[in-house]
């Protein structure tokens, strides 16, 4: 009897004993997975705060995406090709300065023309509000007399003609006088130059001043800059000047064959060199003819002013010209 009692005591002990481990068992799990919950309830908490940030981001990104998209419409509305041209040193055909008025409405029509197919090649999509904007400086009072010695033009009356009808050719393109200064042409370009490199508008400049040098030192930091140069078209009319044709292969050039190819101009009055005294003494004694006043007068004008025109520079045929007409000049009043 009493064996039996203490084999159902053991019993019981070891049934207790796996029930009291049972029972640690079940409260670890539930600590555990109050503990989970806990962390899980975390977790969904800041996964909440992350829906809720993307969705703030997702937005955003769309509004912005759609301000962009107006913004680019907008820039594309506003979008222009500048064409700037030093008028002293690249002039336009003689054909089209002799047809005065209808010849300067042909030059800004040809020119426009001959930008936008430039630009298309360049560009391949072209925004569809795409404008051209011209200007031209030039110190015309000696421009016009110059031509005149060079019996390009009878008048002057003939190159305002010109310029009156490529002003009226279109509404953004000016031909403008930059007075008789020595530089006033040359700094006009130069400030307008670097206005339009500067204005996100702008996609591409066109620079017509192939005969000057003084350029170079304008050009030479944007050659440094690919994202500049890539937007900047050079435009030969006579060949680049040494400095110049050093630059080109960083920019993209074009030549139309609406400028001359050569800056000088020849006079039509010029007088050969005199062989011998007797000659000479000749030609003392006759009275300077109109022509050769009007050449000196041009050539005392364009140095009372500073310096010559753009297009008397490097022009040592006319000043061979003006040399050789002083002579006859002085000769003839002694």
């Amino acid at each position: 009897m009493e064996v039996e009692l203490e084999g159902l005591q053991q019993r019981w002990e070891a049934a207790k004993a796996h029930d009291d481990e049972k029972h640690a068992l079940i409260t670890a799990l539930l600590a555990h997975i109050d503990s989970q919950a806990v962390q899980l309830s975390k977790v969904n908490s800041e996964l909440q705060d992350k829906n809720i940030v993307n969705k703030v981001i997702r937005e955003d990104n769309e509004r912005f995406s759609k301000q962009v998209d107006k913004l680019q419409q907008e820039k594309d509305r506003h979008a222009f090709v500048s064409v700037i041209i030093d008028g002293d040193c690249m002039l336009f055909r003689d054909d089209l300065i002799q047809a005065g008025l209808e010849g300067g409405k042909q030059a800004i029509s040809l020119l426009k023309q001959n930008v936008e197919q430039k630009f298309n090649a360049l560009n391949g999509s072209v925004p569809p509000h795409l404008k051209v904007i011209v200007r031209a400086y030039a110190n015309l009072k000696d421009l016009s007399m110059t031509y005149q010695s060079s019996g390009v033009l009878a008048s002057s009356d003939t190159m305002e003609q010109f310029v009156r009808g490529f002003n009226m050719g279109d509404p953004l393109c000016d031909y403008v006088d930059a007075g008789n200064g020595k530089e006033c042409a040359d700094e006009k370009v130069k400030a307008l130059f670097r206005h339009y490199l500067n204005d996100v508008h702008c996609r591409q400049v066109f620079f017509g001043a192939s005969a000057d040098n003084g350029y170079a030192r304008l050009l030479g930091p944007c050659a440094q800059d690919k994202a500049l140069s890539q937007r900047i078209c050079l435009i030969e009319g006579p060949p680049f000047e040494r400095e110049l044709a050093a630059l080109a292969p960083k920019f993209e050039t074009v030549s139309f064959d609406i400028f001359r190819k050569s800056q000088q101009l020849s006079d039509k009055n010029e007088k050969a060199p005199f062989a011998n005294s007797s000659n000479y003494a000749k030609v003392a004694g006759t009275t300077p003819s109109p022509s050769t006043q009007n050449t000196v007068s041009t050539a005392s004008n364009s140095l009372q002013n500073g310096s010559p025109t753009g297009v008397l520079r490097n022009n040592s045929r006319f000043w061979g010209s003006v040399l050789s007409s002083l002579a006859v000049i002085y000769t003839s009043k002694v």
